[in-house]
């Protein structure tokens, strides 16, 4: 019965740090440019606690070295420690990854990716049971991301997160704002998991890494960065582009293994050190306007704070792509309507470069909002995100979605509508 008190009251303080806004009182996560204090240890979250890294057999393909770029951040740990230990307890744990093509698998096989290799990885290292959840979706953002990562990944309870969109997402306003209500609605949600950033890289050495880790040091996170550990050997001719990727961005069957090695280096450096318990910040960094956002779809079609009314000639049917299987698709001028209550709205809309995709228009409280083409030069077929308006402060709307003038015969499908 103790034990239980004192579980629900860390919930509470949990749940009122994520919902109050107040001031944050953790000390930043620690760098990499921490570790050159001591060629064997780096400061955590609790002071003069020296971190212990994993011993590296001496024929490893990855020197200590390499294995130690890419840990780029520890954070506070003690919520991948509480997986690890329900693990060694004989326990299901639920490891989720959530991103772009890369989380997807594309360049290796399903079993192959660096996330099924992680996560048996993890299985192997601390027995138990593990429950894959792989919610890597093709030419996505974080903006997508975090309007989906209710239904994703959160309905699956995980105990542990992995984040990966630093080469698809750009570094606009939108998409850090995405990516930090993205990860405050991860760290927040009722099972409580431990959240791990993924930084990658282009061949061109693009990414959005450098807003992504600083949310990763202000939230305390475990922050992998595969740019970190890769670009100095490449940069030195010890490795090339080509023996990790066979195109621009996504890793070959090596280049998801070596991922997945720094990944096992994170399980192990956390399994072998303990932290104090980790509570969310309770202020934004960036800004986190989109926190908890609920998305309805053809397959649900209500939410608390949005709810599908009628959708007039929006039919709902199989004309989807790929994480979205149904669209309702527009076959006259009947609008879609809908009641909302959010401070922003979002359309996810199925996006092509084909002279046939048409154009629709958004009216909140009878006033046009935004239009939006479905037809954009990097669309290919795949599920996009739009944000059709954003208030500084939650309004009570009434949505009306109707084709333009003159297009209701050109492909319009909407993939779903989110309010946050």
């Amino acid at each position: 019965m103790k034990e239980a008190i004192i579980s629900l009251v860390t919930m509470v303080l949990m749940l009122a740090s994520c919902a109050a806004g107040g001031k944050n009182d953790m000390t930043a996560a620690h760098t990499k440019e921490n570790a050159a204090v001591s060629s064997e240890t780096v400061q955590s979250d609790t002071p003069a606690e020296e971190i212990k890294y994993p011993e590296i057999p001496a024929d490893s393909e990855y020197p200590e070295a390499e294995l130690r770029s890419a840990l780029y951040s520890t954070g506070n740990m003690s919520r991948v420690k509480k997986a690890i230990e329900k693990a060694k307890s004989g326990g299901e744990c639920t490891i989720a990854y959530i991103g772009g093509s890369i989380t997807e698998g594309v360049g290796a096989s399903k079993t192959g990716c660096y996330a099924a290799v992680s996560a048996d990885s993890f299985k192997k290292r601390f027995g138990g049971s593990v429950n894959y959840i792989n919610a890597g979706l093709s030419g996505t953002s974080s903006t997508l991301g975090m309007l989906r990562a209710r239904r994703d990944v959160l309905d699956n309870s995980p105990d542990i997160v992995f984040v990966e969109f630093a080469v698809n997402d750009s570094r606009d306003e939108l998409a850090q704002q995405s990516y930090e209500s993205l990860i405050r609605t991860l760290l927040c949600s009722e099972s409580a998991p431990a959240v791990v950033l993924i930084i990658n890289r282009t061949d061109t050495g693009y990414n959005a890494g450098e807003h992504m880790k600083k949310l990763g040091e202000y939230y305390s996170l475990p922050v992998v960065s595969v740019t970190d550990a890769i670009t100095p050997l490449i940069d030195s001719g010890k490795m090339s582009w080509s023996d990790y990727s066979a195109d621009e961005a996504h890793p070959n069957p090596s280049g998801h293994k070596r991922i997945a090695a720094y990944i096992d280096y994170m399980f192990g450096t956390a399994d072998l050190n303990s932290w104090e318990e980790y509570s969310v910040p309770g202020a934004v960094l960036i800004g986190a306007p989109y926190e908890n956002a609920q998305l309805i779809t053809p397959a649900d079609t209500e939410k608390e704070r949005i709810k599908l009314k009628d959708h007039g000639l929006f039919l709902p049917g199989s004309g989807g792509t790929s994480g979205f299987a149904e669209s309702w698709h527009c076959e006259g001028t009947k609008p879609m309507k809908l009641t909302a209550e959010g401070r922003a709205v979002f359309v996810v809309i199925k996006r092509n470069n084909k002279d046939v995709c048409g154009t629709f228009e958004v009216y909140i409280n009878g006033a046009r909002a935004n239009t939006i083409s479905t037809k954009q030069k990097a669309g290919w077929g795949e599920a996009y995100a739009v944000q059709v308006i954003k208030f500084a402060e939650p309004h009570k709307m009434d949505i009306e979605i109707r084709p333009a003038e003159g297009e209701e015969k050109k492909s319009i499908d909407i993939l779903g509508v989110a309010v946050s």
